[in-house]
């Protein structure tokens, strides 16, 4: 926004920053009369920088759901707040995501203005603001400086739309990593990982757990003792005694390899699943 004016040809009057005296006497919650009129003036004239700053969030920023809005949006949704209005900029807003113009900032409208790209909402926006002020019976007076606003505002939105997709990229490539790193490399888990090397001291001894407290190798060996010994276990010399083939009948054996075999099966699949520690070596000790 400019300086100060005060053209007789603006229905707004005297403003400043874009902020009217209308709105500047509403916001000191005062009444224009001729014995405060010219004193509202002067106080808007020399307006400071924090108070502009607060009547554009509160009288235009937070009513108009700009930072519900993706920043370059946000950036057109705000210019057009201040200097059309609240009511029509969400209006236009709405025209431009193509829902209906309630006046109404609702899930509908967010979600229209997060599912489309900024540059193509924008440009709609722009011709629908353009279209606007040439309706405007004084645009012979102003029209050439609402129009290259529009412009200025179009161009410094689509450089901002343009420095935030290049930090995404940034971003997205310093969390991503090398992209030869091993894609099979399990992080350790909060819980895994030793207090010293969380302190900043000397890490400690590798954490892991011994073979018998994996449920995929119990899985593992399920399916072999079930599936591979009774085919394999006559070449080495082991058989199942004849009375429990006949307990069990013809088909017996063959239910109980495939029971077992798919309960193998899906414990090494869980057990795969839930592991996030390595198996290391314990030494056993046997009394006989």
């Amino acid at each position: 926004e400019g300086g100060y004016s005060d053209d007789p040809y603006d229905p707004g009057g005297p403003t400043q920053y874009g902020i009217t005296l209308s709105d500047y006497a509403k916001w000191q919650s005062e009444t224009i009369t001729a014995a405060s009129r010219a004193r509202l003036i002067e106080e808007l004239r020399r307006i400071t920088d924090d108070k502009v700053a607060a009547i554009y969030r509160q009288r235009y920023w937070l009513p108009a759901s700009c930072a519900a809005l993706p920043p370059a949006i946000a950036l057109m949704q705000f210019d057009a707040s201040v200097n059309h209005g609240v009511g029509g900029a969400i209006r236009m807003l709405q025209q431009a995501v193509g829902v209906d113009a309630d006046g109404e900032i609702g899930p509908l409208t967010l979600a229209a203005a997060h599912a489309q790209p900024p540059h193509d909402i924008n440009q709609r926006y722009a011709g629908i603001r353009r279209a606007r002020y040439r309706a405007l019976a004084h645009f012979w007076r102003f029209g050439r400086g609402w129009l290259r606003r529009v412009d200025a505002t179009l161009a410094a939105a689509s450089a901002l739309e343009r420095r935030n997709a290049n930090a995404n990229t940034m971003t997205s490539s310093a969390t991503k990593g090398p992209t030869d790193m091993a894609q099979d490399f399990n992080f350790p888990k909060p819980g895994d990982v030793p207090a010293p090397v969380l302190a900043g001291g000397q890490p400690a001894a590798a954490q892991g757990k011994w073979w018998a407290h994996s449920k995929t190798i119990w899985g593992a060996l399920i399916t072999v003792a079930t599936t591979v010994l009774p085919v394999l276990g006559p070449l080495i010399g082991i058989n199942l005694p004849v009375e429990i083939i006949k307990q069990l009948g013809e088909q017996g054996p063959l239910v109980v390899q495939a029971v077992g075999g798919l309960l193998g099966t899906l414990l090494t699949i869980y057990g795969r699943t839930q592991a996030h520690q390595p198996i290391v070596r314990r030494d056993v000790r046997v009394r006989v």
